[in-house]
């Protein structure tokens, strides 16, 4: 096991999407080949495919996870294909995420909290429960 810090806030582990209240110290159970990992709330990580090297084609989804969204944000998340805007909004309607422009596949994971209700392109939202993924196509706004 491993004690970390967690600042003031809320923090949630991408590998479970459990939500917990920094401004502590934790235990938690980690063998030395696993890095313990919280995202703040309402952050972006972008996770691309697994590849040999730099310059070897993209072959699948640019995945972004978004840690227990709880108000809104806009970012400009770094690429491989350079930088990407992002943004949320939690409403009492539910969540919209807005990314792009972008050439590829956009795959959002919602971590924590939820459920929300979730749209894109201007069509009707639809239940996202947390910790379900969402595949977007970014390029033309349908989900």
């Amino acid at each position: 096991s491993r004690r970390v810090y967690l600042p003031a806030g809320r923090w949630t582990d991408p590998s479970t999407g459990a939500v917990t209240d920094g401004g502590r110290y934790l235990t938690v159970d980690a063998p030395l080949d696993v890095v313990p990992l919280w995202l703040r709330q309402d952050a972006v990580l972008p996770l691309d495919p697994v590849r040999q090297h730099v310059d070897e084609p993209v072959d699948g989804p640019l995945i972004l996870l978004l840690a227990a969204p709880a108000g809104s944000g806009s970012y400009e998340v770094l690429t491989g294909d350079g930088a990407l805007p992002v943004a949320h909004q939690v409403t009492a309607d539910g969540l919209r995420v807005t990314v792009g422009p972008v050439d590829r596949p956009v795959e959002l994971r919602v971590l924590g909290g939820g459920p929300y209700a979730a749209a894109s392109g201007g069509a009707a939202p639809h239940a996202v429960p947390g910790g379900v993924a969402v595949a977007v196509d970014a390029t033309t706004g349908a989900d």
